[in-house]
């Protein structure tokens, strides 16, 4: 989280260096002077523990924002909210049109797409866009499609995010 990076080495490093003063202070006691030892121990792990708590607690309370997904209206009609949303797919943008009832997606269409065509064609037959609405409780796991991975995890995450900014609204 705190870095573009994939791996987490530069940010271990950095906080390793903070202990550095503590694990030379107990590596020059040695095995001798047990009692010594202790209080450079108890604050070493104190401090990991509390920059630990910290970082996690700083990421943990962020809304995970999807820079992808764009709501570009949303409409009460007739005690439904009509949201037309982008999400950034494969190919571009894919725009959709997501009717929402009680929490609950009731209807799903796309309005555009510039999805390679075999690819979008898998999607269209394994009638994936049912799928998404039929499992909305679980749909994290919802497998995509082989073949066609970007678009249709594209339109099971356009559902997420619609849904997510609804509870956020709320």
């Amino acid at each position: 989280f705190l870095t573009p990076l994939p791996e987490g080495v530069l940010t271990s490093i950095l906080t390793m260096n903070l202990f550095v003063i503590l694990l030379d202070r107990l590596g020059s006691f040695g095995t001798i002077a047990i009692k010594k030892i202790l209080i450079p121990l108890i604050l070493c792990i104190l401090l990991g523990s509390l920059i630990t708590i910290k970082i996690g607690n700083k990421y943990n309370n962020i809304q995970d924002i999807d820079k992808n997904f764009n709501i570009v209206s949303k409409e009460n009609i007739e005690g439904k909210l009509v949201y037309t949303v982008t999400q950034r797919g494969n190919g571009g943008l894919i725009t959709s049109k997501l009717t929402i009832k009680d929490e609950k997606v009731i209807a799903f269409e796309v309005l555009s797409q510039n999805e390679t065509k075999d690819y979008y064609k898998k999607v269209e037959d394994a009638d994936y866009i049912n799928k998404l609405l039929e499992n909305q409780e679980t749909i994290e796991e919802v497998d995509t499609i082989s073949g066609a991975t970007i678009s249709s995890r594209t339109l099971k995450k356009t559902i997420i995010n619609t849904l997510k900014d609804l509870k956020v609204k709320k």
